[in-house]
């Protein structure tokens, strides 16, 4: 007997409604593991400080690898061509990071820099911190420790 009733799933299972062994069968969310992880980035704009200035808050999903990166590029792109000054990644909810998301970091900074635009980035989390340290992302751009820091932070004006 086959339990054809859920997605993805073609075990063959006991009377009891058990694997072979008798144990319960717990369904899969999908058949796909990385496209439960590949959240949209979802931006939020703030209400700009003054007449010079806006801030764009981009916050990170929990894990940033390499089968979000793409996506998380092509947004912070969106935001960057915008009319925001400072584009603040959100991290705070990010608890992995691998060089993938090094790189999106700095495939931003450099549309960035070509727009004129500055980037921040919040990362509370010790781990996140200490990975965006070691490969330098801290000499390229500033990193908070909270969104609230980030966005109290005021560029220094031209004389």
């Amino acid at each position: 007997m086959y339990n054809r009733g859920l997605p993805g799933f073609g075990r063959q299972v006991g009377r009891h409604g058990g694997d072979r062994r008798g144990l319960p069968v717990r369904p899969r969310a999908t058949s796909q593991p990385w496209v439960r992880r590949a959240k949209l980035m979802h931006t939020a704009f703030s209400p700009p400080a003054d007449s010079n200035e806006r801030n764009a808050v981009a916050a990170m999903p929990a894990e940033i690898d390499i089968h979000n990166r793409d996506g998380l590029v092509r947004s912070m792109f969106e935001v960057l061509d915008s009319n925001a000054g400072v584009l603040v990644v959100d991290m705070s909810e990010t608890v992995f990071c691998d060089s993938s998301g090094v790189h999106a970091l700095l495939t931003a900074r450099r549309r960035a820099i070509s727009r004129g635009k500055t980037i921040r980035v919040v990362a509370p989390r010790r781990n996140v911190r200490r990975v965006l340290e070691i490969c330098g992302i801290a000499r390229l751009m500033p990193i908070d420790g909270s969104l609230e820091e980030a966005l109290s932070h005021r560029p220094p004006t031209a004389v």
